[in-house]
């Protein structure tokens, strides 16, 4: 999938709020916010078009790990336990462990905020909940699943 680029979408737009975002992030959305933003709307409408159960999405600035796969083959097995997977992060949370995955991965719940959203796994439920409450874009969206 092509990213959105920010530069050509063309203000003001229905689904970016000016004033929302001023008025919690001090500033105007740049415009790679903005393109970062609405990649990500993007790539969660073609995953729940599609017939998939999960779906991994990476920015374009971010190489997998060699051993990604297993660790989420391992993160599948549980499910029924989460509707999104932060597979990265800027800053490594507190954390609960829920479960060991293998002996470098685990599963766990952050006890404070996690920024970055470069890579995440999630399933339908998680992209139709995101899809309803982050439009119009008031933040940018590495706040959305922090």
């Amino acid at each position: 999938m092509d990213a959105v680029d920010g530069r050509q979408i063309i203000l003001p737009h229905k689904e970016y709020s000016k004033w929302g975002f001023r008025l919690r992030c001090g500033y105007d959305a740049l415009p790679e916010e903005i393109g970062c933003f609405f990649s990500h709307v993007k790539a969660l409408r073609i995953f729940l078009e599609s017939d998939r159960e999960h779906a991994i999405i990476f920015e374009d600035d971010i190489e997998p790990l060699s051993d990604i796969a297993e660790a989420i083959k391992e993160s599948i097995r549980y499910g029924k336990s989460w509707d999104l997977l932060r597979l990265n992060g800027i800053r490594e949370p507190r954390q609960y462990e829920i479960a060991k995955l293998n002996q470098k991965y685990q599963l766990c719940i952050p006890v404070n905020q996690y920024l970055g959203s470069g890579t995440y796994m999630l399933n339908g439920n998680a992209a139709n909940r995101l899809l309803r409450h982050i439009l119009p874009m008031r933040v940018p969206f590495d706040h959305v699943i922090g």
